[in-house]
Order: C-alpha cells, then structure tokens, then sequence
C-alpha cells in the first residue's frame, strides 16, 4: 500500500512551523519543497542545505508517526466493517440490511407547542414556588416569566 498515492492530505503542526521564522525565505521554500517530495511521491529530496536538513528530519519524524497511526486506524476501520457486514458480535441494529422493506422506518412526529393550559400551569408553579425565595429572587424571576 502506498500511503502517498492513498491519503490526500497530510498534517502541519503549528508548533513545528514556529521554526520557519528563523529560516530565510530560501530555505524555507527548500523546507517546503522537500515537504511536498515527501508526501506526493514518497520519496526524499536531496537537501544539501545543513540548516534545512536537520529541520526536515523533524517533520518527517512526524509525518512517519502520523502515516502509522492512519494504517493502525484504518486496519481498524476495515476489520469492524467486516465484521458488521458477517454480522459477527454485533448487534441486529449494526448489521447490513439484507431485505431493505425490513428495515426501520423512524416516523415519530413530536409536537412541542405550548397550548394556553401549559403557559397557565407554569405561571400556578411558578407564583407557588416564589414564596421561598427573597424579594430580590422573586423580582427577577417574575421578570423572567412575564407575558408580552
């Protein structure tokens, strides 16, 4: 598998890009380049530059990091589809569907209107639980609940 064809973008840690500062627009057009060599061809570019060298090697060292994670997770990915599709530990709701008539059909409607008995209702709780609190809890939430 040749994870430079495979993938189609790759990660630039803003951390590491702190060091372009220190680099002349030069080198860290060599730094780029060599970046782009990397992950398009999977290949190394010769970097005679003793400065940008050392500073590739640092990104690479992520890259090579990144790329193992990604097939780590995608052997992962792959494994537990095959699973679901032979329907091996899993559950009804996770395997393929063979007969699509069968399958769930989610028709709830919810209807959250407030009808005049509700709003009535929660102005009888609310004048019932004033009472405990102090007049300056009892102005704000009688602020809060008033009808316009």
């Amino acid at each position: 598998m040749d994870i430079a064809k495979e993938k189609k973008s790759f990660l630039l840690y803003k951390d590491n890009l702190s060091v372009l500062d220190d680099l002349s627009d030069e080198k860290a057009g060599i730094l780029f380049k060599a970046i782009k060599e990397y992950q398009t061809n999977n290949t190394e570019m010769q970097i005679d530059d003793e400065v940008v060298r050392p500073i590739f090697r640092l990104f690479e060292a992520s890259f090579i990091r990144d790329n193992k994670k990604y097939i780590e997770t995608s052997k992962k990915n792959s494994e537990n589809a095959k699973k679901r599709w032979r329907g091996e530990n899993a559950t009804a709701s996770d395997r393929k569907q063979s007969n699509a008539i069968n399958a769930d059909s989610d028709s709830d409607k919810d209807s959250d209107s407030d009808t005049d008995k509700d709003k009535e209702k929660e102005k009888d709780f609310v004048k019932k639980d004033i009472g405990v609190l102090g007049e300056k809890e009892k102005k704000t939430l009688k602020d809060d609940f008033k009808v316009y």
